[in-house]
């Protein structure tokens, strides 16, 4: 791909960059406080909220199935989340520094969890 091309790969979305067929997260914009993940989304992709610090609420839909590496590593602000049934898999430090992470609810459908997937939260 030309370094030109780059933006056609890509789809801007609910202040998200997804890729382009939007089955996947790449990116969060800074600053954001909460976000709905679309319900085209099957997974959160690698470090897609890595440091989005001031993040406290996230919407997973049911149409996503993994949480790969780092997906909210050091989300700090992030209270609470709740994983839906079609999730499957999360992979290692998913939720690595989540320092105020005080609630999670991980469903009998999650049949795979990385180590550290949890490490360093609350």
């Amino acid at each position: 791909m030309a370094a030109q091309d780059w933006h056609r790969s890509i789809y801007p979305e609910n202040n998200l960059i997804l890729n382009k067929n939007k089955t996947m997260v790449i990116l969060c914009a800074p600053g954001l406080t909460t976000v709905n993940i679309p319900g085209s989304v099957k997974s959160i992709g690698m470090c897609a909220f890595w440091g989005c610090s001031s993040l406290t609420s996230v919407t997973i839909p049911n149409s996503v199935s993994e949480i790969d590496a780092g997906a909210f590593a050091g989300c700090s602000s992030l209270t609470s989340v709740t994983i839906p049934d079609s999730v499957t898999r999360i992979s290692h430090c998913a939720f690595y520094g989540c320092t105020r992470l005080a609630s999670v609810n991980i469903p009998d459908s999650v049949r795979f969890i990385r180590e550290s997937a949890f490490r360093r939260i609350t």
